[in-house]
């Protein structure tokens, strides 16, 4: 169960970078057509935060859950309280962040990083794990 748990860490945090780095790939090597790229540019309209704050965060978020699942990995009791942490502030901090338009691999990757997330949540909690963190 425990090493279950740990290659489900490094799962979940392996589809949030690749999901976290997609939108830099397809702008770089313009991997979408022109009328794609119009359309993904309306992200963040009428956002309560700017566009540059909202990077700043969000590299702080990918490096916040790199430590936590790192803490996680190595059943630290600071890492279970950390990811539930970050996992509310993300859902919270959601509207602030405006329209959101996402292209199809990244809903997709999205929605198995949000179930990794659960199941990860349910093993920390209402497992035998759950006594394994210190």
């Amino acid at each position: 169960m425990k090493s279950m748990f740990r290659y489900l860490v490094v799962f979940s945090m392996s589809i949030y970078a690749l999901w976290f780095f997609i939108p830099y790939v397809t702008i770089h090597f313009s991997l979408y057509s022109k009328e794609i790229s119009d359309i993904l540019s309306w992200t963040g309209l009428d956002a309560l935060i700017g566009y540059k704050a909202q990077d700043i965060i969000g590299y702080i978020f990918l490096f916040s859950f790199l430590v936590v699942s790192v803490g996680l990995f190595k059943f630290k009791i600071w890492a279970k309280i950390g990811f539930i942490l970050l996992t509310l502030i993300s859902i919270f901090a959601t509207p602030l962040s405006g329209l959101m338009i996402l292209p199809v691999i990244d809903s997709m990757l999205f929605q198995i990083m949000n179930l990794a997330d659960g199941i990860i949540i349910s093993l920390m909690y209402f497992s035998s794990l759950r006594n394994e963190f210190h």
